[in-house]
């Protein structure tokens, strides 16, 4: 890398750089102050006769590489750290290329110095590649010149010059060269992006600070817009809700079905009151923490007062409900309104999670000083892995898109805040199938029960009283078709109020057909064959989507007409939808009017479309007869051409091939006899490339086939494998011919057959890259002689053995 590439960070690298490279020298002078003296043991061995002067050199070389050592303790050597670093690693180069000058030259063994030389250097400075490379070439200049300088000055005449040991060892330094080169560009290139990673790192910490200061405004300002937001929606949904009610309570409207729709629009305005009175208390308790009146209550009553206040929420799903209390008072100094809201969050999900025929006991008990609130349900459990997270607000331990039950992670957190505003603790235990039970662990306080604190009787506060103790509960008795219809519209919705207000809204002019999840809505989809499915974008089991996608992939419903049923109004979800096959989008909240009116344009364009399928399908089946009598006629023509092409071949080909056959009739005669063995081969072969001219000629034109003859079955095996002896040499060929085997047809056609298949069994071995193995047999099966080529190759893909015997493929 150059310092011309280095990006707008460089002069920061450089810097790091700079001082890198000063330590790794420091380093590397210290290694040769210690490293060459220690080589007079070597010269101890090898030149025992001049190790005075050679250690002299080596003493040498440490003096110049002290100086260079104390130089880097200095601005000077800092400064010029390039031509410093390069300079110390030079002197022991330099002083082992004057010892082989000395000694030997080209034969002196001490060539090898030089390569420990470069390898040491590469690895310990960081190095770019122009000064590795610089390095060894004037690593390579010292060792050429000593080697001729010895050989000039030293060498005792007439010698010649080692030229096979000066090539050896000079190919070994380049060579050493080259990988130290190729090592230090990389080296250079991973350095260069260590330091520009931990240079970003380090910015990124910085603006995470930053972030963070920003993500604690953000919070806080979006804890207020929520409760802004909240409080507004109370007023004017809590005015809908009351007169709904009061509506609902003073005989209805006369009518049934209107009467059914204001007790769903009632019902679920609780609800979304419920979630927005939560929300509210979430937002306060996390901005001012709880701000709650506390007074003596006696438990023994409070707690049974609650449960039995939503006990038809039990007895609607055919649960059986058990509160056990104890003979004397359990007093405690609570907030009724925050205490109401505790037990009926952890009640309605003990409802919520139980399947119909299971079983709640709530039991209340005192010990240690501290009240105990049980509630033990049979419902089908929480993993033990994720017990921690149930308390986290607006966490859901199922959040995709096909949960089962509804919800938005809010009461137990609220829970959790009120009961620890209390003074309090609030613990779950649970496993998978196995039921789940809630303790709320209370103070005990030693004043008397008093009276509670008189509620406000007025209409708004019986309305947020009646939201807390709200629960849609889903109907699992078996729902059966509505309506006469001569269309058939499926609905697939988990809400059992939506779905039964769309029901009744479709049941005046369809046929309506209810499932409550994915999976159910499949199956029914599946018997009903409907003209149109109305789906909800989140449903348990499956989701919208996959269910839309599934029936546009069954058999059958490719044409059947999809609206899905949303919340989002983002482009996202409704490309996604598209693309999985919906055909429309109905977005909450929508009108009676919107939903008749798209539901009817989508049947009748299907009607449309199934008359234009009709008609298609006429015209195509027209169409392609016309196609096949097309094709018939282009058929004619390629075999036509195939014939004229065939023959020309064989009028070009035939004239060289005669000649070629009569002079090796002619060599044959004149030939030696271990010859002629080889002569014959080659008549054989062209005599077979005559035979595949002449067959080219025979598929063009049927019914100009060869003559068919009874020939022996394995003497056609034995001239096929000689055939394609060169490719099938490295393979175990196995023959398996049943004596007396014999073939009717055209041998040169079974020959050729014979060829192909060898030949395509070798590519196939040398595809799967293992030995190879071929098996040829022959055997007569009632009647017919049938002949198979086996072999242990990669073999055919599936969708490819239909076309493998076309022409050409």
């Amino acid at each position: 890398m150059t310092d011309a590439a280095i990006p707008k960070l460089s002069s920061a690298y450089l810097e790091a750089d700079r001082r890198q490279r000063v330590m790794h020298s420091k380093i590397g002078c210290g290694l040769a102050l210690v490293l060459m003296p220690a080589g007079f043991v070597l010269d101890w061995f090898v030149y025992p006769d001049h190790m005075g002067v050679l250690f002299l050199s080596r003493l040498l070389c440490d003096v110049g590489v002290a100086v260079i050592l104390a130089t880097l303790f200095t601005g000077f050597g800092a400064r010029n750290i390039r031509v410093l670093g390069i300079s110390w690693a030079l002197l022991p180069a330099a002083a082992i290329a004057w010892m082989i000058y000395y000694r030997q030259g080209a034969e002196s063994p001490y060539y090898a110095g030089l390569n420990l030389v470069i390898i040491a250097v590469t690895l310990l400075m960081p190095w770019t590649l122009g000064e590795v490379l610089a390095t060894c070439a004037v690593t390579l200049l010292f060792y050429v010149a000593a080697c001729l300088g010895h050989h000039a000055f030293h060498a005792e005449a007439p010698a010649e010059f080692p030229i096979k040991a000066f090539a050896n060892n000079v190919y070994f330094i380049v060579l050493t060269a080259v990988i130290s080169g190729t090592g230090a560009a990389f080296l250079s290139r991973l350095r260069f992006q260590d330091y520009r990673l931990r240079h970003e790192l380090a910015e990124r910490n910085t603006e995470l600070a930053t972030s963070y200061e920003k993500l604690t405004e953000l919070d806080r300002l979006k804890s207020q817009f929520f409760a802004n937001v909240s409080h507004e929606l109370r007023t004017p949904l809590t005015l809908i809700i009351s007169p709904l009610d009061d509506a609902i309570k003073s005989g209805g409207t006369g009518k049934p079905e209107m009467d059914e729709i204001l007790r769903i629009a009632r019902d679920n305005g609780l609800r979304l009151l419920r979630l927005i009175n939560d929300l509210l208390d979430l937002v306060r308790l996390e901005e001012r923490g709880a701000d709650l009146t506390f007074q003596p209550e006696n438990l023994t009553t409070f707690v049974p007062g609650i449960v039995n206040s939503a006990s038809q929420l039990a007895k609607a799903k055919n649960l059986k409900l058990a509160v056990h209390v104890p003979q004397s008072d359990v007093v405690c100094a609570v907030d009724t309104n925050a205490l109401e809201k505790v037990l009926l969050n952890v009640f309605t999900n003990a409802v919520k999670f139980t399947p119909p025929g299971g079983s709640i006991d709530v039991t209340l008990t005192s010990d240690h000083g501290h009240a105990l609130i049980e509630v033990k349900d049979t419902g089908i459990g929480i993993a033990r892995e994720h017990l921690p997270r149930i308390f986290d607000r607006f966490g859901q331990l199922d959040s995709s898109s096909t949960r089962k039950y509804s919800g938005v992670g809010i009461g137990l957190a609220l829970s959790k805040d009120l009961v620890e505003a209390h003074g309090g603790h609030i613990f779950a235990e649970s496993d998978s199938g196995k039921g789940t039970t809630l303790r709320v662990e209370l103070p005990l306080t030693e004043s008397p029960a008093v009276a509670p604190v008189p509620q406000s009787t007025d209409a708004l506060s019986e309305v947020h009283r009646a939201a807390r103790r709200t629960l849609t509960v889903e109907n699992t008795a078996a729902m059966e078709a509505v309506g006469k219809g001569a269309k058939t519209v499926l609905i697939v919705e988990d809400e059992p109020d939506l779905r039964r207000f769309l029901t009744a809204l479709l049941a005046r002019e369809y046929r309506v057909i209810q499932a409550a999840d994915g999976l159910a809505g499949y199956e029914l989809a599946v018997r009903e064959r409907p003209d149109l499915a109305l789906l909800d974008l989140m449903l348990p089991g499956m989701d919208g989507l996959d269910l839309c996608a599934l029936l546009r992939r069954t058999e059958g419903m490719e044409t059947l007409k999809i609206v899905l049923l949303t919340a989002r109004t983002d482009e996202q979800s409704k490309m996604e939808g598209l693309e999985r096959g919906a055909n429309d989008f109905l977005t909450k909240p929508f009108s009676s009017l919107e939903v008749r009116k798209r539901l009817h344009n989508l049947l009748v364009a299907g009607e449309l479309e199934d008359n234009l399928r009709t008609t298609n399908q006429r015209l195509e089946t027209t169409l392609r007869n016309l196609r096949e009598t097309e094709a018939q006629l282009v058929q004619s023509e390629k075999i036509n051409a195939l014939g004229t092409l065939s023959a020309g071949l064989l009028h070009e080909i035939n004239n060289p091939l005669n000649f070629t056959l009569t002079a090796v009739e002619i060599a044959q005669q004149e030939a030696a006899p271990e010859v002629q063995e080889t002569l014959a081969d080659i008549q054989q072969g062209m005599r077979r490339i005559r035979d595949i001219v002449s067959d080219l000629r025979t598929f063009a034109y049927p019914e100009r086939a060869g003559n068919r003859t009874d020939f022996d079955a394995l003497k056609a095996i034995e001239m096929a494998t000689r055939m394609t002896a060169f490719e099938i040499k490295d393979c175990n060929v196995k023959v398996d011919v049943q004596p007396g085997t014999r073939a009717f047809g055209a041998q040169n056609h079974l020959v050729q057959v014979l060829i192909n298949l060898l030949s395509n069994a070798t590519k196939a071995i040398k595809k799967a890259g293992r030995s190879g193995e071929i098996f040829l047999s022959a055997c007569d099966r009632s009647g017919r002689t049938v002949f198979k080529v086996k072999d242990n190759g990669a073999g055919i893909a599936e969708s490819a053995l239909k076309n493998v015997f076309d022409p050409f493929y």
